[in-house]
């Protein structure tokens, strides 16, 4: 895992520079998208980009749940494809708000149920998906770190709190042979989050990799998988 203090500080430098303060357009993947003040700058970082570019997505007719849904732009190119119903959740009312606008502005509004939640308390006890996607908050920070915003909670996550629960809680809403995926970056505790994996009987299995183009911190992305060890 990267040096939390120098981690934590180009982060917050990122973060001042990227955050917009006002309702904007910015183009991604040969589209353009709405985002607003105080919500994960999707078009600024490049994991969004390489994520929504993998095999994520389920067979034609599947069922898909975006963790922490931001803009809206993963969770739109699901329902754009031959997801039958899809649903996005994120933890930031704004962020809810933002994809709700952007379903909208693409035409899939009617197959995208937009929530207020944190990681699977907006999803029902019985609701189950056949790809569950999460571009996480890598950044491990002290248990009982107050967020000062709503927007740091796309970055920080205090205890790798929201990781454990991830992993725990996320195979109970998966159709059988569903797949469990995690979009995670190198600078985050992937020992940690791959034993949290095998305290449930998984572990994680890599499906791609890439090279950041952030030109400030430099860390790869890289995208699991949660299977049976």
């Amino acid at each position: 895992m990267s040096d939390p203090i120098s981690t934590e500080a180009i982060t917050r430098k990122n973060i001042r520079r990227l955050a917009i303060d006002r309702e904007s357009v910015f183009p991604l993947l040969g589209k353009e998208w709405s985002i607003l003040p105080d919500v994960y700058p999707s078009g600024s970082f490049s994991s969004t980009e390489f994520f929504t570019r993998q095999d994520i997505y389920p067979p034609p007719g599947g069922t898909f749940l975006e963790i922490g849904c931001g803009t809206g732009v993963t969770a739109v190119t699901a329902a754009m494809s031959s997801c039958d119903a899809v649903v996005a959740s994120d933890i930031n009312p704004q962020a809810v708000r933002n994809t709700a606008i952007n379903t909208a502005r693409h035409g899939v509004a009617d197959k995208v149920s937009v929530r207020h939640g944190d990681l699977f308390c907006a999803v029902g006890a019985n609701e189950r998906f056949d790809c569950i996607f999460w571009n996480s908050n890598g950044i491990e920070m002290p248990s009982g770190y107050t967020h000062r915003s709503e927007f740091e909670k796309a970055f920080f996550d205090p205890g790798y709190e929201s990781h454990r629960r991830y992993v725990e809680e996320g195979p109970n809403h998966l159709t059988p042979g569903g797949r469990l995926l995690i979009g995670f970056s190198g600078h985050g505790n992937v020992s940690l989050l791959r034993k949290f994996a095998e305290r449930t009987g998984h572990t994680f299995t890599e499906r791609a990799r890439s090279q950041s183009a952030t030109r400030i911190i430099k860390h790869p992305h890289l995208l699991l998988e949660l299977v049976p060890a």
